[in-house]
């Protein structure tokens, strides 16, 4: 496990404490790989209990598999305290980006990615939902894919996604944009979708979703963060990973469909 991009993924839903934790973890990982609960938690000004919390909220067990866990992205990573520039930050943003990027570029995602363009395009209807800055790249998607004579519905809002579930029809294809992949969030329309035969497409950035193994399609999205020397960690706006996404998406599309 990632431990920093498990952090980063489920910040946006964590309480105002938690959150507080998260970011004095990310500017030290050490005390939290090395010490006991009760150490850690005075290093950072929060209590044991909210460093369980914090572990359980990830999908961790307790604070000893999330110190653990710690330890290990520490001993992964070491290397960068040869390889990191502290004196040009837009080289190590640009190098954060650039390795993320590459990680899309998967054969597996390319195989996905061809599939969900034949999907878009022999489907009827399809739904595209994100909130937040995912809801601007389903945005983006909707006013490309009019360009292209090909219209599908954006939802950008809770009340406008409960709305699916009244029409949800089999072979309708539904593709959800989301950093952590909310379950709860989302609950009814997995339920929907899997009822009623609807083709789910998930694009996240949260690998430990047990919901991506019901969906037909899924996209695990890397995020972008600096490391430097010490292991504090600055934590990069992931927002451009979906964007090229979805412009690799539209791309293959037109190729595809509209190439002349």
């Amino acid at each position: 496990m990632d431990i920093v991009k498990q952090l980063e993924t489920f910040r946006s839903q964590m309480s105002a404490r938690e959150r507080e934790t998260t970011d004095r973890i990310l500017s030290n990982l050490k005390p939290l790989a090395n010490d006991s609960a009760k150490e850690a938690a005075e290093t950072y000004k929060t209590s044991t209990a909210t460093l369980v919390r914090l572990a359980k909220r990830i999908g961790l067990s307790g604070y000893s598999e999330l110190s653990f866990q710690t330890k290990q992205f520490i001993d992964k990573n070491a290397h960068r305290k040869e390889t990191v520039k502290q004196d040009n930050k837009l080289i190590d943003i640009t190098k954060g980006f650039n390795e993320a990027i590459t990680n899309i570029a998967t054969k597996d995602n390319s195989d996905k990615l061809e599939n969900l363009v034949e999907k878009i395009h022999d489907s009827e209807r399809t739904f595209v939902i994100g909130f937040g800055y995912t809801g601007l790249v389903a945005d983006y998607l909707k006013y490309m894919f009019l360009s292209f004579g090909k219209a599908l519905n954006c939802f950008d809002s809770m009340a406008m996604v409960k709305h699916i579930y009244q029409v949800l029809q089999p072979g309708d294809v539904v593709i959800i944009f989301s950093v952590s992949g909310s379950v709860k969030q989302y609950k009814e329309l997995y339920a929907k979708c899997k009822k009623v035969n609807a083709y789910l497409v998930i694009v996240t950035m949260n690998s430990s979703l047990d919901v991506l193994k019901q969906a037909k399609l899924s996209f695990v999205l890397p995020t972008v963060s600096v490391i430097n020397s010490n292991f504090k960690v600055q934590s990069v706006d992931s927002q451009p990973v979906f964007w090229v996404f979805a412009s690799a998406l539209t791309r293959l599309y037109q190729d595809k469909y509209l190439a002349e």
